[in-house]
């Protein structure tokens, strides 16, 4: 068997294929790739990482059409492939030969090297997309990718709360809301989506995987959109898959229970700022960078809502305050502890000129609000 994949195509795969094994749950497999030619169309597909990934080429010579498949080791080929091409040679086709159980790397005509090809029996077959043939295809707009990438920082690292390192994803109509929590704070980015076709009555809840999300927006670069269906497993899990342009991801979901964390969002509070977002976001950036510099990791700052924004924080030996100017104000003065951090991000996620600060007394959530979109963050307060 024979394949020719153009060099760029193959470079990215391998350095993506690299990625998804080392931030995902390794096994012996993940180390294995599997290359498959059928007429002008090939696809090159790694398994074995919680994650699979397949990436689509064009065969750019098959006179005879023939199909085949081949396994092999993805760390033996990355070491065989050239570093070092001119710009004018990336659209070159690396050439895979396999004969008698070796397989030999063909690059501008020269072999490169040789190496035992891998089991094609003992290796899964190459997965296909979801093929659901009675639920239209949505895409999630490039917008939305970057929403579903920032709301996913606030979703939890610790492996014991399966149901907080996942992101929901509610679909309804042609609207999209993620949320992700960790128990200490709350993101939620409410955006549209591009639909063909209804999805049906009531709203359909995703989970996705923290993991994931970072995976997709590694993959996905710049395209613009990217597709997005799902296929409901028998055992209550669900298979989602993801596409842009020649390449996909298919992940398994497990059925879990995500909080009703939005009903934090609910809570009636009597005090309303409106403040400038960059001039909060500079004061906070330095508390954060602070901290770090003494060493005391997410550190807490005393944030004081009476006449101004006064925020003031001791790390270490350095103690800082500074005063924001607010826009309007409403309610009580209040006292509040945050983890610097936690602010930071928040104040990240939104994008508007202005934000609203919602807050109440010293323990009921702090809530940040974007004055021109449906994004919305959450930070649970810290006893001063």
């Amino acid at each position: 068997m024979k394949a020719r994949i153009p060099y760029s195509i193959l470079l990215r795969f391998l350095k993506n294929a690299k990625r998804i094994a080392t931030t995902s749950k390794i096994n012996p497999a993940a180390w294995l790739v599997a290359v498959e030619v059928q007429g002008t169309n090939g696809t090159i597909y790694q398994s074995g990482c919680g994650v699979d990934y397949v990436q689509g080429f064009p065969m750019t010579y098959n006179p005879d059409g023939s199909r085949g498949r081949m396994v092999l080791d993805r760390n033996k080929l990355g070491a065989l492939m050239p570093m070092k091409v001119k710009k004018a040679e990336r659209d070159r086709d690396v050439v895979l030969e396999e004969i008698s159980g070796t397989i030999t790397v063909f690059w501008c005509g020269q072999a490169q090297g040789s190496f035992a090809a891998g089991c094609s029996e003992d290796f899964p077959p190459t997965p296909r997309t979801c093929n659901v043939v009675d639920r239209p295809v949505t895409y999630l707009k490039s917008d939305a990718l970057d929403a579903l990438v920032a709301v996913s920082g606030a979703a939890s690292v610790d492996p014991c709360r399966l149901n907080l390192i996942n992101v929901q994803m509610t679909m309804e109509g042609s609207q999209c809301t993620f949320v992700a929590t960790d128990g200490h704070r709350l993101h939620l980015v409410q955006t549209a989506t591009v639909s063909f076709g209804e999805h049906g009555p009531g709203a359909r809840k995703y989970m996705i995987g923290a993991e994931t999300i970072s995976i997709l927006k590694s993959l996905t670069g710049g395209e613009r959109n990217v597709t997005f269906d799902y296929q409901d497993l028998e055992d209550g899990g669900m298979i989602t898959y993801f596409g842009w342009g020649s390449g996909f991801i298919i992940c398994r979901m497990d059925s879990v229970t995500y909080p009703e964390c939005r009903e934090l969002l609910k809570i009636e509070q009597e005090g309303q700022i409106v403040a400038d977002r960059a001039s909060l976001l500079d004061a906070v950036e330095g508390f954060c960078r602070a901290a770090r510099a003494e060493n005391k990791g997410s550190g807490m700052v005393k944030v004081e809502l009476n006449g101004s924004i006064k925020i003031s924080g001791v790390f270490g030996t350095t103690a800082i305050c500074r005063d924001i100017p607010y826009r309007a104000k409403a309610g009580p003065d209040v006292t509040i502890g945050l983890n610097c951090d936690y602010l930071r991000e928040a104040l990240g996620l939104l994008t508007s000129e202005t934000v609203t600060l919602d807050f109440a007394d010293p323990l009921t959530p702090f809530v940040i609000r974007d004055n021109k979109s449906a994004r919305i963050a959450l930070v649970m307060p810290m006893r001063l």
